[in-house]
């Protein structure tokens, strides 16, 4: 039987105001996942204070050429630019 990489991908809404708990001010909040089996990758964004935060946790075997996340979260970052331009123009 032959078997696909699999993806995990889960958004959490950021919180835009300020954040406590247990009486301390939340910073920073990353959040990761994992699930049990043959999965390729994960990616999960979350935050608090109107910073987002996204992680990636993959197998090196899917990306060959990429052996790190370093190439997807810069890809990831251009497109966000790209659509943050998009906005803009339609703001206008």
């Amino acid at each position: 039987m032959q078997t696909r990489p699999s993806c995990f991908i889960s958004n959490f809404p950021v919180t835009t105001s300020l954040d406590y708990f247990d009486d301390g001010e939340i910073l920073d909040l990353i959040c990761c996942a994992t699930v049990p089996g043959d999965l390729g990758m994960s990616v999960v964004g979350c935050g608090a204070n109107d910073k987002l935060r996204i992680s990636f946790l993959m197998d090196q075997d899917i990306f060959g050429k990429c052996p790190n996340a370093k190439c997807l979260s810069m890809g990831l970052a251009e497109e966000f630019k790209n659509l943050l331009a998009l906005n803009n123009e339609s703001q206008e």
